[in-house]
């Protein structure tokens, strides 16, 4: 489900930018390939965490990770 979510409502840009999404216990990496779209997300990532976890109809993320 957040990778459908990642590709639907992140937007081209973000899609393009991040090179990959893996989940490892309860925590969401990303690895970012843009410095611009990196700190964008640095700047938004509790509301993303806020997002997904409302997405996933639970608290289940603890954390999202941007390398």
């Amino acid at each position: 489900r957040i990778r459908v979510f990642w590709k639907e409502e992140m937007g081209k840009t973000f899609n393009e930018a991040v090179k990959s999404i893996y989940l490892k216990n309860r925590v969401l990496y990303l690895n970012v390939h843009s410095s611009v779209v990196r700190q964008e997300l640095q700047y938004s990532k509790e509301a993303l965490l806020r997002r997904l976890n409302q997405l996933l109809e639970e608290d289940y993320l603890r954390e999202v990770v941007i390398n």
